[in-house]
């Protein structure tokens, strides 16, 4: 994979998939630390932890989780949901399974994982090194044997799903192995404004106001700085993306406009989050066989529009 980071930077201009945000150690650094800033730290503060484990607990019941975290970073706001899930269980059972690329993301989760969880009862964690999207190939979290006495839950969390180019691909395929039955859940941004004039939108959300912050210029220009050869200056912007496809919704880009030694620039779209319409994600969710079990606000008056939802798996239509 950095391989392929490095041929797509020495070439011309692009959009570099957002996992290779995170893959080297540097890059892993990088975000760690951006992570950990007091902006993100209140997002994980105001998550609905308590509130999303009780409604989960409504939905399945008493039965043992295989609770498997999509890309899950430093594992925190996993390992702290987790918990909240314990607190609502009466004979735990719960397999806790952290999927990441980025080695070094994931040697940090699974520590801290197995350091907050060790004490705990009827908890088995396991790290796993691969790409969610290709969640089908890893057969060892889709064989459970007596499947009516355990569900899955699937966690994209810290806004994950906004960062994948198509949502409802992401769905179909990655999510194939799903049983009725297994949950889906996720977190993310609301729409600032219902209206798609990009001139609304560029003057409603605030992410327009100001110019791209230095920790995460730092984060996103060290991939460009170490596999881009010649790179003499690096510049970011923040582009609009209202060719989505899920209705309502829209993306932010982070642009790296890069000058080379000979004069020469190119373009690359670094990294992309997106503001939801949450009707339009229930209705891309219920056409592909997903019921929409729940949904809960963040906490504190001062956190930007977002919510967590749940989706259960339903049985195929005859």
């Amino acid at each position: 994979m950095l391989g392929e980071l490095s041929k797509q930077l020495n070439g011309g201009s692009g959009a570099i998939e957002q996992t290779h945000a995170y893959l080297d150690h540097k890059s892993a650094f990088d975000w760690i630390h951006l992570s950990n800033t007091p902006k993100y730290l209140t997002w994980r503060d105001n998550f609905p932890y308590d509130e999303s484990a009780v409604q989960l607990r409504d939905v399945v019941g008493q039965v043992g989780l295989d609770v498997i975290a999509l890309g899950p970073g430093d594992g925190k706001t996993e390992v702290k949901l987790v918990r909240s899930i314990l607190a609502e269980t009466e004979k735990p059972n719960i397999r806790f399974y952290l999927l990441d690329a980025s080695q070094p993301l994931l040697s940090r989760a699974f520590r801290y994982a197995i350091d907050s969880l060790d004490e705990q009862p009827g908890i088995f964690v396991c790290g796993i090194q691969g790409n969610f999207h290709h969640l089908p190939r890893y057969m060892q979290l889709h064989y459970t044997p007596a499947r009516s006495h355990r569900r899955r839950i699937y966690t994209l969390l810290g806004c994950t799903l906004g960062n994948l180019d198509q949502e409802p691909q992401f769905f179909q395929h990655a999510l194939s192995g799903a049983a009725p039955g297994d949950i889906l859940m996720f977190d993310v941004e609301y729409v600032f404004s219902d209206s798609m004039d990009p001139q609304v939108i560029r003057r409603v959300d605030p992410a327009f106001d100001t110019p791209v912050p230095e920790d995460i210029q730092r984060w996103l220009a060290g991939p460009i700085r170490r596999y881009c050869e010649d790179v003499s200056q690096i510049t970011f912007s923040i582009g609009l993306d209202t060719n989505r496809p899920l209705p309502g919704s829209y993306g932010l880009q982070f642009l790296a406009k890069v000058q080379l030694l000979g004069g020469q620039t190119k373009e690359f779209c670094m990294f992309q989050v997106r503001r939801y319409q949450p009707q339009s994600l229930i209705d891309c969710l219920r056409g592909l066989g997903w019921q929409h079990v729940g949904l809960m606000p963040f906490r504190g008056s001062k956190t930007r529009p977002r919510g967590v939802f749940l989706f259960q798996k339903q049985l195929p239509k005859s």
